[in-house]
């Protein structure tokens, strides 16, 4: 799952995945810097979103081997 600092509940998100993880799910919380949420759908050209998108991809191949 991904959150940004800038996030509205991004204290929620970060909280939410400390729970999981409390409860013994694998969770990869990934923080981007500087953008709100749906940045990949509303820029999807920009650096960010292009390199949040590589990892998200790379983490599902891993997941899915």
């Amino acid at each position: 799952m991904y959150t940004s600092d800038i996030e509205l509940f991004f204290a929620e998100d970060v909280a939410y995945a400390d729970r999981l993880r409390e409860s013994g799910v694998a969770v990869t919380l990934d923080v981007v810097h500087g953008v709100p949420h749906g940045v990949e759908s509303w820029s999807p050209g920009s650096d960010i979103a292009r390199s949040l998108l590589v990892r998200s991809r790379a983490w599902l191949a891993g997941a899915l081997t």
